[in-house]
């Protein structure tokens, strides 16, 4: 049975959020914040959940339009993001958190030790997002990201792409797709796929979209 297979569905910072828990369930939780875009906890977690949760007390969430934390209105921004965390906590019983993130996770996490410093014991981040001032093409790439039409076309033809899907985690992933259990990750990878475009959401979430501005990130 996976650490995935039982979770709680709640309401968090306004929404739903879909909460996964394993481990000990006492001393400090360490809590785990995935990237943006196709990702999930059950995805980008497979691994990394099942060994800490030998002797700690994790917590895993889907962000914000990822797997089970749908439908959301309004704008998921980095704010909001925040106050999902500060409701996390508060549900678990949490004074303060050992946080994880990678990517956009790791940026929701930077901003929420700097705004809620008391609630971080410890803060672990890989390739946070949102840290730079200025990225490549900034006004091409904001440009785009002001169309949500095409944002939502983008979602759609992706979910109707599969081989593009595929090339796409090749390429991110550094083993390509020597990578171990690469076909269920493929097999998430396009359910998130499907799930973007059943509930006609937009292939990036507001917190990149957000985060860019016309010459500089926000």
């Amino acid at each position: 049975m996976s650490v995935f297979d039982a979770y709680d569905d709640v309401t968090l910072g306004g929404g739903p959020v879909r909460v996964y828990r394993a481990g000990t369930a006492t001393g400090t939780p360490v809590i785990l914040l995935h990237g943006a875009m196709y990702d999930t906890a059950p995805l980008l977690w497979r691994d990394v959940m099942p060994r800490l949760s030998s002797d700690r007390d994790v917590i895993a969430i889907d962000l914000p339009r990822h797997g089970g934390s749908r439908p959301w209105t309004g704008i998921v921004d980095q704010p909001r993001l925040e106050d999902v965390l500060v409701d996390l906590l508060d549900h678990v019983g949490g004074e303060q958190a050992d946080l994880v993130g990678l990517s956009m996770g790791g940026g929701v996490a930077l901003g929420f030790a700097l705004h809620h410093p008391d609630r971080v014991r410890r803060l672990v981040v890989a390739a946070p997002g949102g840290i730079d001032d200025v990225r490549p093409w900034q006004f091409t790439t904001w440009l785009f990201l002001q169309s949500t039409l095409l944002l939502r076309w983008t979602a759609a033809w992706l979910a109707a792409s599969p081989k593009t899907l595929r090339s796409s985690m090749i390429r991110a992933l550094a083993a390509g797709d020597r990578t171990p259990g690469f076909d269920e990750i493929m097999q998430l990878v396009q359910t998130e796929a499907d799930a973007k475009r059943r509930h006609r959401e937009r292939a990036l979430d507001d917190w990149q979209i957000t985060s860019y501005g016309r010459a500089a990130c926000a």
